[in-house]
């Protein structure tokens, strides 16, 4: 008695996306604080606000500038960072809950706001998704003590692009 057979095929396929690149493009700036117990904030759209007395020119927010593949969804986490240092002394720091994403690295537009101190999934934000490029504006607000000391205060700002 001969033996029945049957085969089939099935194609084994793989798509490749590009990587994601993450540039810090612009750092956040404050402009000149005085020692006092008023903070100054600086929101991802460029608004400064807040009792500070010093002088805001030059104030502006970050700006990270993201490549990936087109439609495909990824998560954005900022490292944590509560002070800014000049070696000896701090100035306090928080992130700003107006920050944004933005399909333009010159200005905020289609914007999405989100707090940078929480994890932050796109796959919900089809523009970004589908987007190969984007850009996101940090705020963040910083409060000196009525005795700060005089100095440069900085702090390093990290964001880290993953694919879901």
């Amino acid at each position: 008695m001969g033996q029945s057979q049957d085969d089939d095929n099935i194609t084994a396929s793989a798509s490749v996306t590009s990587a994601v690149t993450v540039t810090g493009a612009e750092n956040i700036q404050f402009g000149n604080i005085v020692p006092s117990t008023n903070a100054r904030t600086v929101s991802g759209d460029g608004t400064v606000t807040g009792d500070n007395a010093g002088d805001d020119t030059g104030a502006q927010p970050g700006r990270f500038d993201v490549t990936k593949g087109p439609e495909t969804p990824v998560t954005l986490t900022f490292s944590a960072l509560t002070a800014l240092t000049d070696d000896t002394e701090t100035l306090t720091f928080s992130y700003g809950e107006n920050s944004y994403l933005s399909t333009s690295d010159s200005e905020v537009l289609n914007g999405v706001v989100f707090d940078p101190a929480s994890v932050l999934d796109i796959s919900s934000e089809s523009t970004y998704v589908t987007a190969s490029t984007f850009s996101v504006f940090v705020g963040g607000t910083v409060t000196p003590t009525a005795d700060q000391a005089e100095g440069t205060y900085t702090g390093s700002i990290t964001l880290t692009v993953e694919y879901n």
